[in-house]
């Protein structure tokens, strides 16, 4: 027989529950996890099995209606039982585990300093990032050097600062390149302060936009075949200030129409990297990463944010580092 402790019950509405709660699974001491709601149809051996490597081979999954099922489980031993409802039970078990295998902001930002404590420095990751982002542009957008515009937003953190090197190294590609830095008060990185002189000292034409140049910015994406998505990074928390957000919604508009694709550069502006979406957020074809897989992309409220998600090595990366005291 199997135990009814302890019992989650979980509707369609519930996704992010019964991601937490499959989280929770991995954590218990019962051997067996029981998801009774699935019919056989949709629980294939693959489900099954892709579920028990999620657990690493600690626990035994089953995942039946029929009360017959139930006798896999030997009798008088308890089990973490979940119900679910309506939504994909494999969707939900690969973006557990990238949950469990991304890392939040705060790892990201202590393998950053791990990094410049071994002789890394901010300037060669801003640059490398940068790189990343051009060799995914140059060999999955395939653009018309000649015709094709391409529109970066940079923030003014070091996510921005990333951005202006990805538009300096395009326009000396040959690209044509329009640059905004969306800014609604003077509060700039170090990283971005040094890269911004750079790019202004080199003759790069870049504009400076506030809430007054919101059209502007807007026409200017309405005439890109590609935007990069530099706004914010792995430091953004709540919800996007409202400057920012009409900007945004009017690129995923234009994204969905299919008449610009997008890129995001680290994180999809809008997405923290420790919980998801709360309210606008960029909706990216590719996002482009580094170090590892943010924990916040594996929120169901982050669903269709991150396309793409393709991890990018700058020079270090989250295995090089894991030895490191």
């Amino acid at each position: 027989m199997v135990s009814s402790q302890p019992y989650v019950s979980i509707t369609s509405r519930d996704e992010q529950l019964f991601i937490r709660q499959l989280q929770e699974a991995s954590q218990t001491p019962f051997d067996w996890v029981v998801i009774p709601e699935l019919v056989p149809a949709k629980c294939t051996s693959e489900i099954r099995r892709s579920l028990e490597n999620l657990f690493n081979g600690t626990k035994h999954v089953l995942c039946a209606l029929a009360p017959r099922h139930k006798t896999a489980v030997p009798k008088n031993t308890p089990a973490f039982m979940i119900r679910c409802d309506a939504f994909s039970i494999a969707d939900a078990v690969a973006y557990v585990r990238g949950y469990l295998h991304g890392l939040s902001s705060a790892e990201i930002r202590q393998l950053e300093h791990t990094a410049i404590s071994c002789g890394m420095t901010e300037r060669v990751m801003i640059e490398n990032a940068a790189r990343a982002v051009e060799e995914v542009i140059e060999s999955r957008i395939r653009l018309d050097k000649e015709k094709d515009l391409v529109t970066v937003l940079a923030g003014t953190g070091n996510n921005g600062a990333d951005a202006l090197v990805v538009a300096r190294d395009l326009v000396s590609l040959g690209y044509r390149v329009s640059v905004f830095v969306l800014r609604l008060q003077d509060n700039y990185s170090a990283g971005f302060q040094e890269t911004m002189t750079s790019c202004v000292q080199l003759g790069m034409r870049v504009s400076v936009a506030g809430r007054e140049d919101v059209s502007s910015v807007q026409k200017t994406m309405g005439r890109s075949k590609l935007v990069v998505d530099g706004i914010f990074g792995i430091g953004f928390r709540g919800t996007m200030p409202e400057f920012h957000a009409k900007i945004v919604e009017y690129l995923n508009r234009l994204s969905k129409k299919k008449k610009t694709r997008v890129i995001a550069i680290d994180v999809p502006s809008g997405i923290s990297a420790d919980y998801g979406r709360n309210g606008c957020a960029v909706r990216a074809e590719y996002t482009v990463t580094f170090f590892a897989e943010k924990k916040g992309f594996y929120f169901p409220n982050a669903f269709g944010c991150c396309g793409k998600i393709l991890l990018k090595d700058i020079g270090v990366n989250r295995q090089m580092l894991a030895g490191v005291q």
